[in-house]
C-alpha cells in the first residue's frame, strides 16, 4: 500500500487477480482503480481494498479467519461470477460509496462465522444469497431499498434462522410485508412477513 495519497494498481478498464498467502492490504487498503477484482488469500492476514469507482468482484476467497473489506470511493459495487467466500470468524464488510450508489449481489457471499455488513447509499439488490453461520447480517441504505429477489436465502447462525423469497424494504422502515421478506427495522423492532432479525433495513 502506497498510502491513502496514491493509486497502488491504476487500470480503469482492466481486472486485478491476486493470489496471495499473507494477506492483500493487511498493513493498510489498497488503493486501486479497476473494473474488476478477483482475489484469493490462503494462509494469513486480510483482504482489504479501497476502490475508486465501481468494481464487479468475481471471486474474492478467504481460505484463513482474516476479514474481506471491499469498499468504494464512488461507485456500484457488484458481486458477481464466484462470490465472496471467508473462513472462520473473519468479517465482511461491502461498502458502496458516492450518492445514488447500489450494492448489487448477483452471486453468493459467505462470511463463515464472522459478521457481514453490507452498506450503500441507495440501494441493495440481493439476486443471490447471504450466509452468516455465526455473528448476522446487516444490510444497511441511506435513501433507497434492500430488495430481496425471488427463491434467494439469507441465513444466519443468529436467531431466525434461514428465510427464502422477496420482499423490500426502505429506508428508515421495516420491509413491505411480502411473505418470508428477510428485513427488519431495529428502531422499533418490528419484522415484516416471516422476517429474520439480523437482516435489518435503517438509514
Amino acid at each position: 500500500d502506497g498510502g491513502a495519497t496514491y493509486i497502488d494498481v491504476n487500470a480503469p478498464s482492466g481486472r486485478l487477480i491476486v493470489n496471495a498467502a499473507a494477506g492483500v492490504g493487511t498493513a493498510g487498503a489498497i488503493d486501486t482503480n479497476v473494473a474488476v477484482l478477483d482475489i484469493v488469500n490462503t494462509t494469513s492476514g486480510n483482504i482489504d481494498i479501497l476502490e475508486a469507482d465501481a468494481v464487479d468482484v468475481t471471486r474474492a476467497n478467504q481460505n484463513t479467519a482474516g476479514n474481506i473489506q471491499v469498499i468504494t470511493t464512488s461507485g456500484t459495487l457488484t458481486v458477481s461470477t464466484n462470490g465472496i467466500t471467508g473462513t472462520g470468524t473473519g468479517s465482511v464488510t461491502l461498502t458502496a460509496g458516492g450518492a445514488g450508489n447500489d450494492i448489487d449481489i448477483n452471486a453468493a457471499v459467505d462470511s463463515g462465522t464472522g459478521a457481514m455488513t453490507l452498506t450503500a447509499p441507495n440501494s441493495i439488490l440481493l439476486g443471490a444469497g447471504l450466509t452468516s453461520s455465526g455473528s448476522g447480517i446487516t444490510a444497511t441504505v441511506t435513501t433507497g431499498t434492500v430488495e430481496v429477489d425471488a427463491n434467494v436465502t439469507v441465513s444466519t447462525g443468529a436467531a431466525g434462522g434461514a428465510e427464502t423469497g422477496a420482499g423490500v424494504g426502505t429506508a428508515g422502515t421495516a420491509g413491505a410485508g411480502a411473505a418470508n421478506d428477510s428485513l427488519s427495522d431495529p428502531s422499533d423492532g418490528s419484522t415484516k412477513g416471516d422476517g429474520i432479525t439480523p437482516v435489518v433495513c435503517v438509514n
